[in-house]
């Protein structure tokens, strides 16, 4: 325990003000929350909140136990990004209120995410395990941010079919082009519907629901429109980190992990 309580000392005096007082902010913003999720009895939104206090503590597990830092900005971002994903966007139901939020969000984390896999890289030629060129380091960052990200849209897809949530968020279509309606016995025809005015759904106890203005897409947009922000941000990040490789400025550095052997 004492060494444990020694190491979480130096950590401390290793962290930066403003992230302290970041992470503490964060830490009280999502108690409260929580606290207000008990009162109204809502389990998926203390799911949440428990989660975010679950992540608050990554940063810190990374140095204690890998000997691994985040910079002040990276490690800010992280908190801010985990309380707009799992309180303002899940909890808050703000998602739809705020249609650019999930995309900001996802953006910025298929770019931290390819930072990580550049960390990984840099950490295994420093050590000579590997050596890679410039083009072969931001290829694999790309390809982890991008396996983040699919493995994110997996996980909201099996919420969402195991729990009945709605990660994947629905929208409203106008138009639709498909194959499966075509019931004729020759071959398949591609069948368009245009400016879909509205859509009624029967359920076998007769109710009726009625969707306006279109059809209601379960999911598939929300999944691509993540992905292809998750794209964007991951090639951002790989076009800097190739720039900083090439000509050994110090364009990424606030982005990416680093060895901290002093904890």
């Amino acid at each position: 325990m004492g060494k444990i309580r020694e190491m979480i000392k130096r950590d401390v005096k290793r962290t930066s003000i403003v992230t302290i007082v970041l992470r503490a902010i964060m830490v009280v913003g999502v108690i409260a929350v929580l606290v207000n999720q008990i009162i109204i009895a809502s389990w998926f939104g203390i799911l949440m909140c428990v989660l975010a206090l679950m992540m608050f503590l990554f940063p810190s597990v990374l140095a204690l136990k890998f000997k691994v830092r985040m910079s002040a900005v990276l490690e800010c971002g992280f908190y801010l990004g985990v309380f707009g994903a799992m309180i303002m966007g899940e909890t808050w139901r703000l998602y739809g209120k705020i249609p650019l939020l999930d995309s900001i969000l996802h953006t910025l984390s298929g770019f931290a995410c390819a930072g990580l896999g550049f960390s990984l890289v840099m950490a295994l030629s420093s050590n000579q395990k590997m050596q890679a060129s410039a083009f072969v380091t931001v290829l694999i960052a790309f390809c982890v941010s991008m396996t983040v990200g699919v493995l994110w849209e997996c996980a909201e897809f099996a919420s969402d079919s195991l729990l009945r949530t709605d990660a994947q968020k629905d929208f409203i279509v106008q138009d639709i082009a498909t194959l499966y309606l075509y019931h004729g016995s020759d071959e398949e025809r591609l069948i368009k519907i245009e400016d879909i005015n509205h859509t009624d759904v029967f359920t076998n106890d007769g109710e009726v629901v009625k969707i306006e203005n279109g059809y209601l897409d379960i999911g598939l947009i929300d999944t691509m429109k993540d992905l292809l922000v998750n794209l964007a941000g991951a090639v951002v990040f790989c076009i800097l980190g190739y720039i900083q490789l090439k000509t050994k400025t110090k364009l990424v550095d606030c982005f990416v992990l680093s060895k901290d052997s002093s904890i």
